[in-house]
């Protein structure tokens, strides 16, 4: 599979995959107008939630790992452009879904 055929399919999976696990937290955890509540309240509920909240949640978080392979992919089906723009873009995606993973795992 090229990169480019990779690429495309991550594009349309990615934000598909990103807004059924978004739903499915706003649905059953009130995503994401409960983090302005107590930090207290919203682990009660994150807890009383149990593995029908959590695997949502951890769902949530991949698609946030699915931006590296994204963005190594994209650079790399863009040929013929400046080598250095591609290279710290790559850098920026991937440390853009390393950061959103590690601000949802934290909870």
């Amino acid at each position: 599979m090229s990169a480019a055929l990779a690429a495309g399919i991550l594009l349309i999976a990615l934000p598909v995959a990103f807004n059924t696990a978004f739903a499915l937290l706003a649905a059953r955890f009130d995503y994401p107008d409960v983090l302005r509540r107590p930090t207290h309240e919203v682990l009660e509920r994150f807890r009383a939630g149990g593995s029908s909240l959590v695997l949502p949640w951890w769902g949530f978080a991949m698609t946030a790992l699915g931006l590296v392979p994204l963005a190594v992919l994209t650079s790399s089906a863009l040929t013929g452009a400046d080598a250095t723009v591609l290279s710290l873009a790559t850098v920026v995606g991937v440390l853009a879904g390393v950061v959103q993973l590690l601000g949802l795992v934290r909870w």
